[in-house]
C-alpha cells in the first residue's frame, strides 16, 4: 500500500483507540461516582424532610401550649363554680373566673 495511506490509517486507528480509552475512563468515572450521587440525593431529601418535621414539631408545641393555657383557665373556672356551689356565696370569685375565661377566649380568637 501507499505509505501515505498507511500513515492515515495509523492515525485513524490511534484516534479511535484514544477515543475508546477516553470513553472507557469517562464511563468508569461515572460508575464510581454513582454511589456518591445517590447518597447526595438521599441526604438532600432527608434534609428537606428534617425541615418539615421541625416545622411541624414547632407548630405542635405551640398548639399544646395553647391547649395547656386553655385547660388552666377552664379548670380555674370549674374550681370557682365548685366553690360557689359548696359555699353558696362565692360571687366575686365566679366573676373573676368568668372574666379570665372571657379574656382567654377573646385573646384566642384574635390569634386564630
Amino acid at each position: 500500500m501507499n505509505p501515505i495511506v498507511d500513515h492515515i490509517m495509523t492515525a485513524f486507528q490511534l484516534f479511535i483507540n484514544f477515543a475508546t480509552i477516553i470513553t472507557l475512563l469517562y464511563t468508569l468515572l461515572k460508575f464510581t461516582q454513582k454511589p456518591a450521587d445517590n447518597m447526595r440525593s438521599r441526604l438532600e431529601s432527608l434534609e428537606k424532610w428534617q425541615v418539615e418535621v421541625e416545622r411541624r414539631l414547632t407548630r405542635g408545641d405551640e398548639h399544646f401550649t395553647a391547649m395547656d393555657e386553655g385547660n388552666a383557665v377552664t379548670q380555674q373556672a370549674l374550681l370557682a363554680l365548685m366553690d360557689a356551689n359548696i359555699s353558696g356565696n362565692n360571687v366575686e370569685e365566679l366573676k373573676k373566673a368568668r372574666a379570665e375565661l372571657y379574656e382567654y377566649i377573646t385573646s384566642r380568637r384574635k390569634h386564630d
